[in-house]
Order: structure tokens, then sequence, then C-alpha cells
């Protein structure tokens, strides 16, 4: 950045900082010529005691060229900043052999000047903040596709899961009804196989054998019907 720029500017002055100028100027050199927001940023960070009020006078030229000058102050920077002795008081501190030692509370005066950019920095700037903004337009868009691809991954293998689930249920209900139906068929047989043997022998069932057939028969069709409506209630 240029070290001196005319105009626009705008300044501030801050009198009598109780703080001498060699500590001021300590803090000033390192925000000379710098952007306006990283100066003010610069001195939040720094530990020193003169940083605060000299973050406060930055503020109030800020405010005083966005107020007086209509600048804005994304395109300021500090042209200039400078710290001038000013008056120094006089204490004195008691010694040893009823002596004296005289004590210098030094204060300054220091002003800040903030200017705006020229063109070709503020174009640069400006280009620099701009692939900015792109980058992280394209870093959330990249994060939000990520993670509506790993959700949309979730769903389907949730999906997957429950058909998995819901054909094994339907394989066991399946084989629960094969082997119900081989029973109802293995214990027709066996009746019709009685009847023959009754038949042939010229001797007709008694009536607890018959009564003892058909209640088991109507067991049999009662747990059918009951597994069937487990299966389906398992199944829904």
């Amino acid at each position: 950045m240029p070290a001196d720029v005319i105009s626009p500017s705008s300044h501030a002055v801050l009198k009598h900082a109780r703080f001498s100028a060699y500590k001021a100027r300590e803090v000033l050199g390192q925000i000379k010529g710098m952007h306006a927001t990283r100066a003010l940023a610069l001195l939040e960070a720094t530990d020193r005691a003169a940083a605060i009020p000299i973050a406060k006078l930055l503020s109030s030229a800020l405010a005083n060229a966005e107020t007086n000058e209509d600048l804005d102050k994304e395109d300021l920077y500090v042209s200039s900043c400078f710290a001038d002795e000013a008056t120094t008081m006089k204490r004195w501190r008691p010694r040893a052999r009823g002596r004296a030692t005289r004590i210098r509370k030094r204060t300054c005066h220091i002003t800040i000047v903030v200017s705006r950019l020229p063109e070709e920095d503020l174009a640069r700037l400006r280009s620099k903040k701009a692939a900015e903004a792109t980058s992280r337009r394209e870093k959330r868009v990249a994060s939000t596709r990520k993670a509506r691809v790993e959700n949309s991954k979730t769903s389907v293998d949730v999906s997957e899961k429950e058909i998995k689930d819901g054909s094994e249920v339907s394989d066991e209900s399946a084989t629960r009804n094969e082997a119900a139906e081989k029973i109802a068929i293995d214990l027709e047989l066996e009746q019709d196989d009685n009847l023959a043997e009754d038949e042939e022998s010229g001797e007709s069932p008694s009536e607890d054998e018959s009564a003892h057939r058909s209640e088991a028969s109507e067991k049999l069709a009662i747990d059918l019907e009951i597994e069937e409506e487990a299966d389906n209630g398992e199944g829904e």
C-alpha cells in the first residue's frame, strides 16, 4: 500500500494520552499502512496498554470518514499515524538521606489519518473478496451435497433392511403354512386309512373315536388360523 495519500481522507486526534510517545510509537508502527479493519483486529489482539486507546482513536477516525467524507470503511487504510510529546508532569519520590528523586509522568498527542485506497488496490481487494466468497459458497454447496448423499444412502440402507426383514418374515410364514398344510394332509390321510380299515373289518367307528377325530381336526384348523393371524400381524 502507498505510504501517504492526500485525499480523500479523515483523521482523529487524542490529546494528553497518559503514556509516553515511545510506547505509543511501538503500537502505531504495527498498523501504519495497514487496511483499517485489519488494523482494528490487530489492535484488539495486541497485549499492550497503549493499544486500547489507539484502537478507540482509529474507530473514531473511521467514523469521521464515514460521517464527514462519506467514505466506506472497507475502502480505507491507515495512511499516517504518529505520536508527539506532550506535557510531562513532574512528581517527587523520597529517597535515602533526606534526598528526593524526580518522577516524570509523560503524556503524548496521537494522530491517526485514514485515507481511501487507490483504485488499483481497491480493484485487487474486491476481486480477492469475490474469489473468497465464491470459494466459501462452493464449499458450502459441496458440504450440503455430501450431507444429502449420506442421508440418501442411509435411507436406502434402511429400506433394504426393511425389505430383507419383510422377506424373511414372509419366508417364515410360508414355511409355517407349508408345515401346517402337510400336517392337515397327514391327518386327512390317517383318517382315510382308519375309515378304510374300519370298512374292511366291517366295523363302524364308535362315536367317541369320531368325536375325537373331529375335535383334532377342529383344533388343527384353529391353530392354523391363529398362526396365519400372527404372521399377518408381524408382516404389518
